[in-house]
């Protein structure tokens, strides 16, 4: 995500300030995943693990990140550009 922020002071005394600000200027998308289809159970997992990921070993090929031919997709955000102007005048 990136933001952008331009300002300009007008006038004689420079008393007038107009800013610019726009935020998540390349309009990313927020994406959340399941990476449970990247791991198979252990055949030999034993029973003193703490947690049931623990007894598991990933796929040959998969990654703990995202890999898009195997992890599913539970739920995309777009949050869209958001653009802000404020105007400052000081006496």
């Amino acid at each position: 995500m990136a933001d952008a922020q331009i300002s300009y002071k007008f006038l004689r005394n420079r008393n007038l300030e107009v800013k610019l600000n726009v935020r998540n200027l390349f309009n990313r998308v927020k994406e959340y995943y399941n990476n449970y289809n990247s791991y198979v159970s252990k055949k030999d997992a034993g029973s003193n693990l703490d947690t049931v990921r623990e007894s598991m070993e990933l796929l040959p090929g998969a990654t703990n990140k995202y890999d898009r031919d195997i992890d599913k997709i539970l739920f995309r955000a777009y949050s869209g550009r958001i653009f802000g102007l404020s105007v400052n005048y000081t006496f």
